[in-house]
């Protein structure tokens, strides 16, 4: 069997970290929905300014922009805010066939806004409206301004996917904003059926920062914990999600209709040649 649907299989959902316009006219994107159970796909600007950068696809359009007087943000969001609706069109089979437990696209606030709550909210409600599909999410750092930010939307009804976790203690405090902001949603008579959040923790990431320490230790016990590090993060994010959302804190939420926030395994590719590529996710 194909091992992405196995995965599949067994509850998991397998989402990809890239987009661009040869994904979407080379039928790329397609193909993985069609063929290995792609459930999502997350973007962020990095993907797209290399995609805008590699792929012919961009290139008439992107001339176009640059003679209309628009500034340089104002030209990317033209870009790949069109990416997004022909992506979130292409995943709209799957939202619907899930009853909405799948089919998300991802769609992240400027990074210049990683301190600024207010700019933050208002920059989700713009590409929110600008996007028009009920499949997307917003992307937002866990910065502290993004926590704010993140507790506000949840409490709007914006549909979140919260980026940059690296530790136990950036996932407590996400939970922790996404609870408050679904209690403030249904106090004020939101449907919970339109609250909807990942939680991304960057795995490899971690292992880069660690591994390096481990390797100026030097000593044979600490060259051997190599590669363990976000492992083990994600096995202590895991339980906390279980205690936060399967235990007393949620329940009622739960009983109201609820989802829980559902953490997101990112940066799974490894970094190390010397690992398997597929490392974390085996």
């Amino acid at each position: 069997m194909n091992p992405l649907l196995e995965l599949k299989q067994q509850g998991q959902q397998i989402w990809l970290d890239n987009l661009s316009r040869t994904l979407l006219r080379e039928g790329g994107l397609q193909r993985l929905i069609r063929e290995d159970g792609l459930c999502g796909v997350t973007s962020n600007p990095a993907i797209f300014h290399k995609a805008i950068d590699g792929s012919p696809y961009y290139r008439d359009e992107l001339a176009r922009l640059k003679a209309s007087g628009l500034s340089a943000e104002e030209r990317y969001e033209a870009l790949v805010i069109a990416d997004i609706r022909e992506a979130c069109d292409l995943l709209q089979p799957v939202y619907q066939q899930s009853k909405g437990e799948a089919g998300y696209v991802s769609l992240e606030v400027s990074p210049h806004l990683a301190d600024d709550e207010e700019g933050s909210v208002r920059a989700a409600h713009r590409l929110r409206a600008a996007v028009a599909r009920d499949n997307l999410l917003i992307k937002i750092p866990a910065t502290a301004a993004g926590i704010g930010a993140i507790e506000r939307l949840i409490g709007e009804g914006v549909r979140v996917n919260v980026t940059l976790m690296f530790s136990p203690a950036h996932y407590d405090a996400v939970a922790g904003a996404y609870i408050s902001g679904a209690r403030r949603w249904l106090e004020a008579g939101g449907d919970p059926q339109q609250l909807r959040s990942v939680a991304s923790i960057f795995l490899s990431r971690v292992d880069t920062l660690v591994d390096n320490r481990l390797q100026q230790q030097g000593t044979e016990e600490a060259l051997a914990l190599r590669g363990q590090s976000a492992l083990a993060l994600a096995r202590l994010v895991y339980e906390r999600y279980r205690e936060r959302f399967h235990g007393a804190e949620f329940a009622p939420l739960a009983r109201s209709g609820v989802a829980p926030q559902f953490p997101l395994w990112a940066s799974t590719g490894t970094k190390n040649p010397d690992y398997s590529e597929v490392h974390y996710v085996e």
